[in-house]
């Protein structure tokens, strides 16, 4: 899940959704798209309602479950920074491990932290 919480830059916001990648039609990566590189495919929230969210409010708004994917393990927070610098620096809240730490993670390498917190292959303190 990707939580927009600053309403500030537009154009960054734009820039930002513009980075991610386009989903495969059939939901299955190409050859060769496994490996060390996994992007991030996110559910969008782009609600005025989290303008300002802070990390330690999200252990309470997504409590950690199952979803139809597995574990909530992450949530991404897309703040003033990940608008604004050109490596999209999202802010990730962990769901499971430690409800509430935090690490800077570029965009591009947010798929892979979700991808291996997803299957536990590593913990969110290994990304720290």
């Amino acid at each position: 899940m990707l939580v927009r919480t600053d309403f500030r830059d537009d154009a960054g916001w734009r820039a930002l959704l513009g980075a991610l990648p386009d989903p495969e039609p059939d939901g299955e990566p190409e050859d060769g798209e496994y490996g060390d590189h996994v992007d991030l495919d996110p559910v969008v929230v782009d609600d005025p309602a989290y303008a300002d969210l802070q990390p330690g409010q999200v252990p309470a708004l997504v409590p950690p479950g199952r979803s139809p994917d597995g574990h909530t393990t992450m949530v991404a927070l897309a703040d003033a920074e990940a608008l604004a610098d050109p490596a999209r620096p999202l802010l990730v809240v962990d769901l499971y491990d430690t409800p509430g730490q935090v690490a800077r993670v570029p965009l591009d390498e947010a798929g892979s932290m979700a991808a291996n917190l997803e299957i536990a292959n590593m913990d969110f303190a290994d990304f720290v």
